[in-house]
C-alpha cells in the first residue's frame, strides 16, 4: 500500500486533533508545498496564500479537507464553493464537535426551542462556532440573529421553519459546564471517544471521503457566525438571506454593491455640479446670456483680424435679425482686446442690421468679453460625469434582469 501524501495549509488551533491523528497514521505523511501534487490537502488556515493553493488543488482534482472554525471568513468559503462547483470536486469538512448529532425528529405542533447554556471563562467566539454548528445540525437554518458578546454573552437565533435557539455564556469560578436543552428536556451528551484507534479511524474516514458536515452546512454556519459578530457590533438584529452559492448569486451581490456605490456617486456628482454651476455660471455676464440664446457674435463670425463678417457670421446675423424683436437680450460682439477692431466690428453689425431694416435701440449692440472656453468645457464634463454613474447603474440593472430571465427559462424547460 502506498503512503498517502498530505499537504497541510495553515495552522489553526481547530486542526490540532486532526493533525495529531495524521501524524499517528503510518500510512500518511506530511508533504511540503514545494513537492509534487499531494494525494490530499488540508486547509487549516485562512491566509490568502493558503486559500489560493487550496483552490488550485481543487481545480487539479485533488481532494480537500477544510478545517471548520471561527478563522474561516464567509467570503473564503464562498470562493471555495464556487471553485468546487466549477471543478466538480468534493470538499470534506472537519468539525468533530457535531459527530453523532442528527437533526431533531419533527413532531406535531410548534417545534420546541433549543437552548445552550455554558459556564466558561474562555472567549465567547472561541466557544460559539462549534455550538452554532451543533444547533445548525439539530435545527437547520436560522433566519435572524440578535447577539451581545463579551464575558457574559447571549445569542438569539430565530427560524421561520424550524425551532428557535438561544445560546448563553456566563463566567464561572468552578469547572466549565455546558447544558443543551430541547424544550425542557436535556439532550444526551455525545459519546466521549477515548480510544486512540477509534479516533485515528475518524481521520481515516475523512481521508477516504467522509465529512462531518456538508459544504452547504458549513456555508450556513460561517454566514450565521459572521452575522452574529455584525449583530454584536451594531447592537441590532440581523436578517439572514440564504442563497445557493453560484456565479449568478455572486454576480447579483456584486452588482447590488456597485449599484449602491453608483447611486451615491450620482448624488455626490449633483452636489459638485451645483457648486461648479454657481461658481462658473456663464449667464452671470452679458456675453454669457447672449451666448445662451445665440446672440453672441464670436471671433469666428468675422474674418481674421478684420471687421468684415464671414459667410458663417452673415448667416448667424440673419438668424439674430429674425429673432431680435422677440428676445430681450443685447447683441454682443466678442471683445478681442483691440478696442479699435472691436468698435469697427460693432459698427459693421449695426450697419448690417440697418440694411435689413431692423431697428435696434441705442446701446442694444455692445462689446463684451466672451465666456471662458475652459469653464464651459469643465461644466460639460461635470454634467457627463454626473449622468454617467446613473446610466451605468441602469445598464447593470438590465444585466441582472437579463440573467434572471435566462435562469427562469432554464428552470422552466422540461427535464
Amino acid at each position: 500500500m502506498s503512503v498517502r501524501k498530505v499537504l497541510v495549509l495553515g495552522d489553526s488551533p481547530h486542526a490540532a486533533e486532526l493533525l495529531e491523528q495524521l501524524d499517528r497514521d503510518p500510512d500518511s505523511q506530511r508533504q511540503s508545498a514545494s513537492s509534487e501534487l499531494p494525494d490530499l490537502a488540508i486547509l487549516a488556515g485562512a491566509e490568502e496564500a493558503d486559500l489560493a493553493v487550496a483552490m488550485s488543488l481543487l481545480e487539479s482534482d485533488r481532494p480537500l479537507v477544510v478545517v471548520a472554525g471561527p478563522h474561516l471568513a464567509a467570503a473564503a468559503v464562498h470562493r471555495l464553493a464556487l471553485v468546487a462547483t466549477d471543478a466538480r470536486a468534493a470538499i470534506r469538512c472537519w468539525l468533530p464537535a457535531i459527530r453523532e448529532l442528527a437533526p431533531l425528529v419533527e413532531t406535531p405542533g410548534p417545534p420546541p426551542p433549543l437552548r445552550v447554556d455554558r459556564a466558561d471563562n474562555r472567549p465567547a467566539e472561541e466557544l460559539l462556532f462549534d455550538d452554532l454548528a451543533r444547533l445548525g445540525r439539530l435545527a437547520g437554518r436560522f433566519d435572524q440573529v440578535n447577539a451581545t458578546l463579551g464575558p457574559s454573552a447571549t445569542v438569539r437565533l430565530e427560524s421561520d421553519r424550524g425551532p428557535d435557539a438561544t445560546w448563553t455564556l456566563r463566567p464561572t469560578s468552578g469547572p466549565a459546564e455546558v447544558t443543551v436543552l430541547v424544550g425542557d428536556t436535556p439532550l444526551e451528551p455525545q459519546r466521549p471517544v477515548n480510544d486512540e484507534t477509534e479516533t485515528d479511524g475518524e481521520w481515516l474516514e475523512v481521508a477516504d471521503g467522509a465529512s462531518h458536515l456538508e459544504l452547504e452546512e458549513l456555508v450556513d454556519v460561517v454566514e450565521t457566525f459572521a452575522a452574529i459578530r455584525e449583530s454584536a457590533r451594531r447592537r441590532r438584529a440581523i436578517d439572514l438571506h440564504h442563497e445557493p452559492t453560484s456565479e449568478r448569486t455572486v454576480f447579483k451581490s456584486q452588482m447590488a454593491a456597485v449599484g449602491c456605490l453608483l447611486l451615491l456617486l450620482t448624488l455626490l456628482g449633483l452636489v459638485v455640479l451645483l457648486i461648479l454651476g454657481a461658481a462658473l455660471d456663464p449667464t452671470a455676464t452679458r456675453a454669457g446670456r447672449a451666448a445662451r440664446v445665440g446672440f453672441l457674435l464670436e471671433d469666428g463670425d468675422f474674418h481674421a483680424d478684420a471687421a468684415t463678417l464671414s459667410a458663417a457670421g452673415t448667416d448667424h446675423l440673419e438668424r439674430i435679425a429674425g429673432r431680435i424683436e422677440h428676445v430681450r437680450v443685447p447683441i454682443v460682439v466678442a471683445a478681442t482686446g483691440n478696442a479699435g477692431l472691436d468698435n469697427d466690428r460693432r459698427t459693421v453689425v449695426e450697419n448690417q442690421l440697418k440694411r435689413r431694416d431692423v431697428r435696434v435701440p441705442q446701446g442694444r449692440i455692445i462689446t463684451d468679453k466672451p465666456p471662458a472656453q475652459w469653464a464651459q468645457t469643465l461644466l460639460q464634463l461635470a454634467r457627463i460625469a454626473w449622468l454617467a454613474p446613473l446610466v451605468l447603474f441602469l445598464v447593470l440593472q438590465g444585466l441582472i434582469l437579463a440573467t434572471r430571465r435566462a435562469a427562469v427559462r432554464r428552470t422552466s424547460q422540461p427535464g
